[in-house]
């Protein structure tokens, strides 16, 4: 006779929770033991390499946790662009470091999971062009090593966009990037305005004055944390109209914490005087202009800036038409350099991050300008350096994501997300006309922002993020 059924079940169940008992006390000491090695090490450290160590911690613990933090980790390491690790003969910023963390964690699911699979795009072709045709540029360029680097965190971009495809699944989802973004941005020009005050008010010495107007009148230019008033520029161009959208959808606290980022970007933007920057602001408001709840918000910021706007703003903008200016007339020196290297290969270019030795190689006019990092046009800077192919390929991986993003963005019965699709586009095209007279498309900070706004407008196109609560509910019969 055997015994009944449960004493069977009871005995095989019996070391079940010993062994479960005996994991959770390896762990706990696991644990227990990083904690005292992490807390001896702070006690050791000096202060400041302590609190980053700390801060490292809790960034490595977020990532970790949810892919969606270790996207907003991301943009929130925008303002430590100034810290430099060196790896070897490589510098890796810290918005790289970052970026390399996140695809060690894809690569790492996918290892456990064994999917290995991405979710098919409309711009898996571009991507696999571009990528190609960027260590292709290697190929005798002056510099290999330094376009190989720029095409190896070219796959981490892809993995990055991928990552958002694949996660993002939530407005709110897209509301916490986008207001990581804008933070991230609104604390760099907040600390840019800081600095420009004190060497106004306390007569700090900082680098990047300039003088404006007849009265010979010496300002600063904000650079703050990312080192240049060009790509802080940037930044603010790329992020206001998000800055602005998150106002418009925000309420209570949060939308009084948007309106301070808001002012933020608008007042580091002045203080960069950096005219193509505010040729692309005043672009993608434009652009933005088409959701109409911002435009009463746009109405208000174009009365703002009109009437509180000092006058050396105004004196550095009307001097935009002054071919004279060294600033402007060596411009169209960059530009027929671009022109010349790109009739040496035309079909791959010099190669990413070789614009400066190429150009240091014409037979230019006494009167040029001997010196570029870059052709101060992103056309000509693709074209220069990859060519026709790269030309080819980038633009149309940014011609599918603008066209993914307003198709259908009227009909979108949902408001925020056709206001987060408007918000997206405004700040791509801003960017690109801003780039008309700079170029740093394909510096890691700017690229990073773009290929996540890419990931976004697959998302948003195909469906992919609900409605939720953060919508209204869909009207029968006419659109909202």
């Amino acid at each position: 006779m055997h015994g009944p059924p449960t004493d069977v079940v009871i005995a095989e169940a019996t070391p079940l929770p010993s062994l479960t008992r005996l994991q959770l006390t390896v762990r706990q000491m696991v644990w227990l033991g990083a904690v005292f090695g992490l807390g001896t090490a702070i006690v050791l450290l000096p202060t400041t390499q302590a609190i980053a160590t700390l801060l490292g911690l809790a960034a490595f613990l977020l990532m970790t946790t949810s892919p969606v933090w270790a996207l907003a980790l991301v943009f929130l390491a925008i303002p430590l662009e100034f810290v430099v690790l060196d790896v070897g003969a490589v510098g890796l910023t810290a918005i790289q470091i970052v970026m390399l963390l996140v695809a060690g964690l894809m690569l790492a699911e996918m290892l456990s999971t064994g999917r290995f699979r991405a979710t098919k795009t409309l711009l898996d072709v571009p991507i696999f062009a571009w990528t190609a045709v960027m260590f292709l540029g290697a190929v005798s360029s002056v510099d290999p090593a330094a376009t190989i680097k720029k095409a190896g965190f070219t796959v981490v971009l892809a993995a990055l966009f991928y990552l958002v495809v694949d996660k993002v699944r939530r407005l709110r989802t897209v509301a916490l990037l986008m207001g990581s973004l804008v933070a991230a941005c609104a604390a760099v020009g907040a600390y840019g305005v800081w600095v420009s005050y004190r060497y106004l008010v306390e007569g700090v010495v900082t680098g990047g004055a300039l003088v404006i107007g007849s009265e010979g009148l010496t300002v600063p230019r904000a650079s703050s944390t990312v080192g240049d008033p060009t790509l802080l520029g940037g930044l603010m161009v790329i992020s206001i109209p998000i800055a602005v959208a998150l106002f418009i959808r925000s309420r209570g606290w949060m939308r009084v914490w948007a309106l301070l980022a808001n002012l933020a970007l608008f007042v580091s933007l002045g203080f960069t005087f950096t005219r193509g920057a505010w040729m692309g602001a005043a672009a993608g408001l434009v652009v933005l202009a088409l959701e109409r709840r911002a435009r009463a918000t746009l109405l208000a910021l174009v009365l703002a800036i009109s009437l509180f706007a000092p006058g050396a703003v105004w004196d550095r903008a009307a001097s935009s038409s002054n071919f004279g200016r060294k600033e402007i007339s060596h411009r169209f020196d960059y530009w027929r350099g671009a022109v010349h290297i790109a009739d040496r290969r035309p079909l791959l270019g010099s190669g990413i991050n070789n614009f400066g030795h190429e150009y240091a190689r014409l037979d230019l006019p006494e009167t040029a300008q001997r010196n570029a990092i870059h052709a101060h046009n992103v056309v000509l800077m693709l074209l220069s350096e990859t060519g026709v192919m790269g030309l080819l390929t980038f633009g149309s991986f940014v011609a599918i994501v603008l066209l993914l993003l307003l198709r259908g963005a009227a009909a979108d019965t949902c408001r925020e997300r056709r206001l987060w699709r408007v918000a997206i586009a405004a700040a791509i095209l801003g960017s690109g006309v801003h780039q008309m007279t700079d170029t740093f498309l394909l510096e890691p900070t700017m690229n990073a922002v773009l290929w996540v706004f890419a990931g976004l407008a697959v998302a948003l196109d195909a469906g992919m993020i609900d409605e939720g609560t953060a919508c209204d509910a869909p009207v029968r019969g006419r659109s909202s």
